[in-house]
């Protein structure tokens, strides 16, 4: 398994302090999610599955990976952004980077809600169904700075 991460070519070193679960989230690994939390004692009780906003989407199969929360429910006003964004960092204060975000519904919240928890944290662990494997995989998404391009 490779330590690394790389954009556009450029290799972006990733430090001991990454979260251990991400070496689940390597394709060429063996490991999977469950195994490594359970060796690390990690349990879902006190994690959250936040749902950008309310969508036809069924996403009881994400319950999981912990209580699902929907940061945005009911309509979104896309006209009231800024009172959108008030909301949704509200809302996740006290998020934690190893939880997870399912991006569904209104496009602008599920903006903000993916800005929130990059400004937040620095990853976004992002909860994506595959129909093929009828499974939830995640997608952990780290900040990188563009002089870590150059």
């Amino acid at each position: 398994m490779s330590d690394d991460l790389y954009i556009n070519g450029k290799k972006i070193p990733m430090g001991p302090d990454e979260p251990l679960s991400n070496l689940s989230y390597d394709p060429d690994s063996t490991l999977t999610n469950e195994a490594i939390e359970e060796v690390r004692g990690v349990t879902t009780e006190n994690r959250k599955v936040w749902v950008s906003a309310d969508s036809s989407h069924d996403v009881s199969m994400a319950k999981s990976f912990g209580e699902v929360v929907t940061v945005v429910p009911g309509k979104v006003n896309v006209f009231g952004s800024d009172s959108l964004k008030k909301q949704v960092y509200e809302v996740l204060k006290d998020s934690k980077p190893d939880e997870y975000v399912i991006l569904a519904g209104n496009m602008l919240a599920s903006a903000l809600v993916y800005e929130a928890m990059m400004n937040y944290h620095g990853v976004v662990n992002v909860l994506i169904f595959s129909f093929s494997q009828n499974k939830y995989e995640v997608r952990s998404i780290r900040e990188v700075r563009l002089e870590e391009l150059e």
